[in-house]
C-alpha cells in the first residue's frame, strides 16, 4: 500500500508514514464528521439517474453473490476544495465501514469507486485483503479505460465497465489460486452455488 498523502510505498500497515508522518488520527481532526454512506451506492452528486441507481445496485449485489466476502461500493460527493481526494478516500475507507465493522484487516475484501464532483476526480481502491488480487497497476488500467466515459458524463456506462473488469480480474485470480500466505477469496462456483500517479480527472 501507499501513503495517501505523499504516496510513499509502505510495508504493510503502519501507525504513521515514515516519510511524511501522516496518520489516520490527523485526518480525523481535519475532516471531522464521517458522512453517511449507504451499503452499495451513495450518490450525493447525482451522477446517476433513478433507474441507473437501481440497475447499478443490482449489478453490485450480483457481483458480491458471485464472490462471497466481497463488498462493492460506489460513492460520489463534493469534497471540500482544501481536502485532497486521495486522503479523503483513505479516511472514508477506514471510517465508513464499507465492509462489516468486525472484518479483520487482512480479510477486508472491499472495492470502492469514489467520485469527487468538486475537483472532478475519480479514484478506485480496495481493502487490504485484495491488494494481491487487484494491485495498484491493475486498478489504474481498469480506471483508465473508464475515464473517457466519465469525461463525457456517461457515469453509468463507465461504472459498469469498471465493475465488469473487476469481476474479470478477480475470477482469473481466484482460478489461478492464492499464494499460501494470502487470505482466500473463492468464487461462488468454487463454493458450489498505484506507481505514483496524478489524480484521475473526469
Amino acid at each position: 500500500m501507499r501513503c495517501p498523502s505523499c504516496l510513499t510505498v509502505l510495508q504493510g500497515a503502519v501507525e504513521a508514514c515514515p516519510d511524511c508522518g501522516f496518520t489516520l488520527a490527523t485526518l480525523d481532526k481535519k475532516f471531522g464528521t464521517v458522512p453517511k454512506n449507504f451499503r452499495s451506492l451513495t450518490d450525493y452528486s447525482g451522477l446517476y439517474t433513478g433507474s441507473e441507481q437501481n440497475l447499478l445496485e443490482k449489478k453490485l449485489i450480483e457481483a458480491e453473490r458471485f464472490f462471497p466476502g466481497l463488498y462493492l461500493s460506489v460513492m460520489s460527493m463534493e469534497v471540500h476544495p482544501s481536502f485532497k481526494p486521495r486522503e479523503y478516500l483513505f479516511w472514508l475507507v477506514n471510517r465508513c465501514h464499507f465492509s462489516p465493522m468486525e472484518t479483520r484487516m487482512e480479510r477486508n475484501f472491499s472495492v470502492v469507486l469514489f467520485f469527487d464532483s468538486a475537483s472532478r476526480t475519480v479514484l478506485l481502491t480496495t481493502g487490504y485483503g485484495l491488494e494481491k488480487a487487484l494491485p495498484e497497476d491493475k486498478l489504474q488500467v481498469i480506471l483508465n479505460a473508464a475515464l473517457p466515459d466519465f469525461h463525457h458524463e456517461h457515469f453509468y456506462r463507465g461504472t459498469i465497465g469498471i465493475l465488469q473488469e473487476v469481476r474479470r480480474h478477480l475470477k482469473i485470480y481466484c482460478s489461478t489460486g492464492y499464494p499460501a500466505e494470502a487470505p482466500e477469496l473463492k468464487t461462488a462456483v468454487q463454493l458450489g452455488h498505484e506507481a505514483k500517479t496524478q489524480e484521475d480527472l473526469f
